[in-house]
């Protein structure tokens, strides 16, 4: 399996509700990635008519991570008068796009440059486990628990030949699930008795 492992920066406009134990939040920020779960490749490749059909003389690999991009999430959370609580968090993760090319030199004098480009989407759930302890301005919060991931792709695709020839499409890639766990460490700033705007770092890690 493919690992993805992001995290998740400073949130921005963030503010969380308080009716009695029940918070509600709404929260954005960039994930940015700790390791990489594809390697994207740029290569040049010369027909051959025999056996392999094709042989590549240059070939670069770059690490890519389509957990890189901008969030939103929105949030539920329970907590009890011991200050230990249970969430849902629903967040929607808009990848940074991830694109590699092809250049193949055909027997015949065509020259083509294959370009793609792909745009990872993941909504994802996140119950978790909630702990924190009240202060008069400042709370410190920690959040544990799942990701349950439903992702798809858009490729986009285009082929430039040096006789101006060209071919462009569009797909979108479903049936991709995600799986692991979620995890969070911040800080709640009260503003008055029913308004805290949170400052976090989360972390996850996925298939």
């Amino acid at each position: 399996m493919k690992k993805i492992f992001t995290l998740f920066a400073i949130l921005i406009a963030s503010i969380q509700l308080y009716s009695q134990s029940v918070h509600i939040g709404l929260s954005g920020g960039y994930c940015i990635p700790l390791a990489t779960d594809l390697q994207t490749l740029n290569a040049i490749q010369i027909e051959n008519y025999g056996y392999p059909p094709f042989y590549t003389s240059y070939r670069a690999v770059t690490p890519k991570s389509s957990g890189q991009g901008g969030n939103i999430a929105i949030h539920v959370d329970w907590f009890s008068k011991h200050n230990i609580g249970f969430g849902l968090k629903l967040n929607a993760l808009f990848s940074s796009p991830i694109s590699y090319s092809y250049l193949v030199n055909y027997l015949n004098g065509a020259v083509v440059k294959y370009d793609y480009k792909d745009k990872p989407f993941s909504f994802q759930f996140m119950p978790h486990a909630s702990f924190k302890h009240d202060f008069k301005v400042v709370s410190p919060v920690l959040e544990m628990g799942m990701l349950i991931g439903v992702t798809n792709v858009v490729q986009d695709y285009n082929a430039i030949s040096n006789y101006g020839e060209t071919s462009t499409s569009s797909m979108r890639l479903y049936g991709n699930v995600l799986l692991g766990f979620y995890s969070s460490l911040g800080l709640a700033f009260r503003v008055s008795p029913a308004v805290s705007i949170p400052l976090a770092v989360n972390c996850s890690a996925g298939s």
